[in-house]
Protein backbone atom coordinates (compact mmCIF):
# COMPACT_ATOMS: atom_id res chain seq x y z
CA UNK A 1 0.00 0.00 0.00
CA UNK A 2 0.93 3.24 -1.08
CA UNK A 3 -0.15 6.69 -0.29
CA UNK A 4 -0.64 8.98 3.04
CA UNK A 5 -1.42 7.51 6.66
CA UNK A 6 -4.35 8.73 8.62
CA UNK A 7 -3.63 10.96 12.13
CA UNK A 8 -4.32 7.96 14.17
CA UNK A 9 -0.67 7.55 13.37
CA UNK A 10 0.57 10.21 15.49
CA UNK A 11 0.94 7.84 18.58
CA UNK A 12 3.58 5.41 16.38
CA UNK A 13 5.40 9.00 15.27
CA UNK A 14 5.48 10.47 19.02
CA UNK A 15 7.42 6.87 20.16
CA UNK A 16 9.85 7.31 16.68
CA UNK A 17 10.26 10.49 18.50
CA UNK A 18 10.24 9.92 21.66
CA UNK A 19 13.00 7.06 20.68
CA UNK A 20 15.36 10.32 19.35
CA UNK A 21 14.82 12.63 22.18
CA UNK A 22 16.30 9.67 23.99
CA UNK A 23 19.54 9.45 22.30
CA UNK A 24 19.89 12.76 21.33
CA UNK A 25 19.24 14.52 24.78
CA UNK A 26 19.60 12.74 27.41
CA UNK A 27 22.89 10.35 25.37
CA UNK A 28 24.68 13.37 25.05
CA UNK A 29 26.95 13.30 27.84
CA UNK A 30 28.58 16.60 28.94
CA UNK A 31 29.88 15.45 32.60
CA UNK A 32 30.15 12.67 34.12
CA UNK A 33 31.54 10.82 37.62
CA UNK A 34 31.90 7.39 38.78
CA UNK A 35 28.96 6.38 41.07
CA UNK A 36 30.62 3.09 41.54
CA UNK A 37 33.06 0.61 40.10
CA UNK A 38 36.93 -0.37 40.81
CA UNK A 39 39.21 2.00 38.61
CA UNK A 40 42.18 1.66 37.06
CA UNK A 41 44.13 4.48 35.61
CA UNK A 42 46.56 4.42 32.77
CA UNK A 43 48.86 7.66 33.40
CA UNK A 44 50.57 7.64 30.39
CA UNK A 45 47.43 7.30 27.95
CA UNK A 46 45.09 9.12 30.73
CA UNK A 47 42.72 6.10 30.08
CA UNK A 48 40.47 4.56 32.92
CA UNK A 49 39.38 1.10 32.73
CA UNK A 50 36.71 -0.43 35.09
CA UNK A 51 37.52 -4.40 34.16
CA UNK A 52 34.81 -5.23 36.51
CA UNK A 53 32.14 -3.06 35.55
CA UNK A 54 30.54 0.02 37.29
CA UNK A 55 28.33 3.23 37.10
CA UNK A 56 28.64 6.48 35.28
CA UNK A 57 26.62 9.66 36.06
CA UNK A 58 25.53 12.57 34.67
CA UNK A 59 23.64 14.63 36.89
CA UNK A 60 23.19 17.67 34.08
CA UNK A 61 21.29 15.37 31.79
CA UNK A 62 19.64 12.92 34.33
CA UNK A 63 21.62 9.75 32.71
CA UNK A 64 23.13 7.04 34.22
CA UNK A 65 25.29 4.30 32.74
CA UNK A 66 25.91 0.59 33.88
CA UNK A 67 28.34 -1.49 32.07
CA UNK A 68 29.94 -4.61 33.22
CA UNK A 69 33.10 -3.43 31.77
CA UNK A 70 33.76 0.41 31.68
CA UNK A 71 36.48 2.31 29.83
CA UNK A 72 36.44 6.53 29.52
CA UNK A 73 38.79 9.21 28.94
CA UNK A 74 37.16 12.54 30.04
CA UNK A 75 36.17 14.73 27.05
CA UNK A 76 37.03 11.80 24.88
CA UNK A 77 35.20 8.77 24.84
CA UNK A 78 33.18 6.35 27.02
CA UNK A 79 32.99 2.82 26.47
CA UNK A 80 30.85 0.20 27.97
CA UNK A 81 29.43 -3.85 27.52
CA UNK A 82 26.70 -5.33 28.40
CA UNK A 83 25.54 -1.70 28.53
CA UNK A 84 22.02 0.45 30.30
CA UNK A 85 21.47 3.33 29.65
CA UNK A 86 18.80 5.27 31.63
CA UNK A 87 17.58 8.48 30.64
CA UNK A 88 13.89 10.45 31.63
CA UNK A 89 12.55 9.46 28.25
CA UNK A 90 13.55 5.27 28.21
CA UNK A 91 15.94 2.98 28.58
CA UNK A 92 18.35 1.41 26.23
CA UNK A 93 19.96 -1.79 26.91
CA UNK A 94 23.92 -3.00 24.46
CA UNK A 95 25.99 -5.16 24.16
CA UNK A 96 28.03 -2.85 23.43
CA UNK A 97 28.01 1.49 23.56
CA UNK A 98 30.61 3.75 22.84
CA UNK A 99 30.22 7.88 22.99
CA UNK A 100 32.71 9.96 21.16
CA UNK A 101 32.59 13.25 22.84
CA UNK A 102 34.52 15.19 19.43
CA UNK A 103 31.52 15.22 17.35
CA UNK A 104 29.08 13.74 19.73
CA UNK A 105 28.39 10.34 18.04
CA UNK A 106 26.49 7.60 20.32
CA UNK A 107 27.54 4.24 18.92
CA UNK A 108 25.39 0.75 20.01
CA UNK A 109 25.18 -2.85 19.18
CA UNK A 110 22.66 -5.18 19.73
CA UNK A 111 20.00 -2.42 20.66
CA UNK A 112 16.98 -2.70 22.86
CA UNK A 113 15.22 0.44 24.08
CA UNK A 114 12.14 0.64 26.13
CA UNK A 115 9.77 3.25 27.72
CA UNK A 116 6.23 3.52 28.39
CA UNK A 117 5.15 4.50 25.07
CA UNK A 118 7.02 1.50 23.29
CA UNK A 119 7.65 -1.99 23.60
CA UNK A 120 9.88 -4.69 21.90
CA UNK A 121 11.95 -1.82 19.98
CA UNK A 122 15.69 -3.54 18.93
CA UNK A 123 17.66 -3.41 16.11
CA UNK A 124 21.34 -5.17 15.81
CA UNK A 125 23.16 -1.83 15.57
CA UNK A 126 22.01 2.10 16.28
CA UNK A 127 24.13 5.35 15.78
CA UNK A 128 23.40 8.52 16.96
CA UNK A 129 24.56 12.01 15.56
CA UNK A 130 24.13 13.67 18.19
CA UNK A 131 25.16 17.51 16.48
CA UNK A 132 22.98 16.59 13.49
CA UNK A 133 20.09 15.70 14.86
CA UNK A 134 19.87 11.97 13.23
CA UNK A 135 19.54 8.23 14.92
CA UNK A 136 20.18 5.40 12.70
CA UNK A 137 18.55 1.92 13.18
CA UNK A 138 20.00 -1.17 10.87
CA UNK A 139 19.96 -4.63 11.08
CA UNK A 140 16.73 -6.65 12.07
CA UNK A 141 14.58 -3.38 13.33
CA UNK A 142 12.01 -4.17 15.18
CA UNK A 143 8.72 -3.05 17.83
CA UNK A 144 5.89 -4.46 18.53
CA UNK A 145 3.83 -1.06 19.02
CA UNK A 146 3.85 0.06 16.73
CA UNK A 147 4.51 -3.09 14.63
CA UNK A 148 7.18 -2.39 12.49
CA UNK A 149 9.88 -4.76 10.93
CA UNK A 150 12.88 -2.89 8.97
CA UNK A 151 16.15 -3.34 7.70
CA UNK A 152 17.08 0.26 7.98
CA UNK A 153 15.39 3.68 9.65
CA UNK A 154 17.16 6.81 10.15
CA UNK A 155 15.20 9.40 11.71
CA UNK A 156 15.86 13.27 11.54
CA UNK A 157 14.21 15.08 14.39
CA UNK A 158 16.00 18.60 13.03
CA UNK A 159 13.00 18.35 10.40
CA UNK A 160 10.48 15.77 11.80
CA UNK A 161 10.86 13.16 9.11
CA UNK A 162 12.15 9.59 9.50
CA UNK A 163 13.11 7.35 6.73
CA UNK A 164 12.26 3.53 6.29
CA UNK A 165 14.56 2.05 3.83
CA UNK A 166 14.85 -1.76 2.17
CA UNK A 167 12.45 -4.37 2.94
CA UNK A 168 9.95 -3.64 5.42
CA UNK A 169 6.23 -4.09 6.96
CA UNK A 170 4.55 -1.83 8.75
CA UNK A 171 1.27 -1.94 10.70
CA UNK A 172 -0.91 0.22 12.87
CA UNK A 173 -4.46 0.08 14.28
CA UNK A 174 -5.62 2.01 10.96
CA UNK A 175 -3.20 1.44 8.41
CA UNK A 176 -0.61 -0.58 6.53
CA UNK A 177 2.59 -0.53 4.68
CA UNK A 178 4.93 -3.38 2.58
CA UNK A 179 7.51 -2.89 1.09
CA UNK A 180 9.39 -6.27 -0.54
CA UNK A 181 12.22 -4.61 -2.76
CA UNK A 182 15.82 -4.21 -1.72
CA UNK A 183 14.95 -0.46 -2.50
CA UNK A 184 11.36 -0.05 -0.91
CA UNK A 185 11.00 3.12 1.22
CA UNK A 186 8.42 4.76 3.32
CA UNK A 187 8.96 8.45 4.42
CA UNK A 188 6.84 9.28 7.92
CA UNK A 189 6.65 12.69 8.07
CA UNK A 190 5.84 14.67 11.41
CA UNK A 191 5.55 18.46 11.03
CA UNK A 192 2.35 19.90 11.77
CA UNK A 193 -0.87 18.39 13.42
CA UNK A 194 -1.16 16.10 11.06
CA UNK A 195 1.11 12.85 10.42
CA UNK A 196 1.90 11.50 7.32
CA UNK A 197 3.27 8.63 5.21
CA UNK A 198 4.50 7.52 2.20
CA UNK A 199 6.22 5.81 -0.27
CA UNK A 200 6.95 7.70 -3.20
CA UNK A 201 9.55 9.79 -1.44
CA UNK A 202 10.99 12.94 -2.96
CA UNK A 203 14.33 12.70 -4.92
CA UNK A 204 16.30 15.06 -2.37
CA UNK A 205 14.95 13.89 1.05
CA UNK A 206 15.73 10.35 0.05
CA UNK A 207 19.20 11.26 -1.09
CA UNK A 208 20.05 13.45 2.08
CA UNK A 209 18.25 10.74 4.58
CA UNK A 210 19.62 7.31 2.63
CA UNK A 211 23.44 9.22 3.34
CA UNK A 212 23.19 8.65 7.00
CA UNK A 213 22.15 5.51 6.43
CA UNK A 214 25.82 4.68 5.24
CA UNK A 215 27.25 5.79 8.04
CA UNK A 216 26.79 2.50 9.81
Amino acid sequence: MSGILSPTINKSSLVLLALCVLVLTAGRFSSFSVESGEQELDLGTGVTTMPRGGVLVDNKNNLRLEGSYIQFKQEEFIRARNATLRGSEGTFYASSLEYVFHGEQLKLSGVRYSSSNVRGLSSASGLGLLAESVVVLKGNVRSQDPQLEANTLVIDTARSQALVLGSFSYRDSQSSFRGQREDSTLLIDFRGSRTTATTKVPADVLSRLRSYASKL
